[in-house]
Formats: C-alpha cells, sequence, structure tokens
C-alpha cells in the first residue's frame, strides 16, 4: 500500500484508493430493447456491420453505404445502431422508418 501512495502522490493525487466501483447502465426491459447493429471502422478505413442477426458484412467503402446496407437488412424496423469509430462510441436508436438522421448527405469531390 506505501508504494501505492507514493505513486499516486508523485501524479499529484494523495490519498488511498479504494476497489473499484461497477456502474451498471439502466437498460430497458427487455421487452422494449431493439435488436442491436453494428457498425465498426476497420483499421483500413473501411466499415464492417454486423447485422441484427448476427450476419458480418465487411469492406464497405463509407459509412452511407453500411448504414443503407443495415437499414435494408432490417426492412427499416426500428433498431438501436453502435457506431464504433476508432474507439469513440456512439449508440443511436432508431424508430421505424429509420427517421432519425445519422449522417449527412454524400458530397461530391472534384
Amino acid at each position: 500500500m506505501g508504494n501505492r501512495l507514493a505513486f499516486l502522490r508523485r501524479f499529484g493525487r494523495a490519498g488511498a484508493t479504494g476497489p473499484a466501483v461497477l456502474v451498471r447502465p439502466v437498460t430497458p426491459a427487455p421487452e422494449a430493447r431493439a435488436p442491436l447493429i453494428r457498425f465498426t471502422r476497420e483499421q483500413q478505413g473501411d466499415w464492417t456491420v454486423v447485422t441484427a442477426d448476427r450476419r458480418r458484412r465487411a469492406g464497405f467503402a463509407d459509412l452511407v453505404d453500411a448504414f443503407l446496407f443495415a437499414r435494408q437488412s432490417c426492412d427499416a424496423a426500428p433498431a438501436t445502431l453502435w457506431l464504433d469509430v476508432d474507439g469513440l462510441v456512439v449508440v443511436v436508436p432508431q424508430d421505424r422508418g429509420w427517421t432519425r438522421k445519422l449522417i449527412g448527405e454524400r458530397t461530391s469531390h472534384s
């Protein structure tokens, strides 16, 4: 314990540390949960989608194409979208028809 306190003091945090506290997120009741669709930006810059039925499809050049594929895969039924962009996770609920805008319009670069 002495070494731990010395280490913490060195970084300006004098005091003892206690056990880690586990915080459990509040989740809706199972019947209210929408299926989860995951989007992951891979190291090469392309996108991978894991659909609600756990089918994995990789190689999307941009997020727009991945989003359109995911929307079609569930017939635009309500879903929870999980986007992992280089470790930043964004969770977006979508209602029927996926009316919540997620991404902007495509622009052409000349």
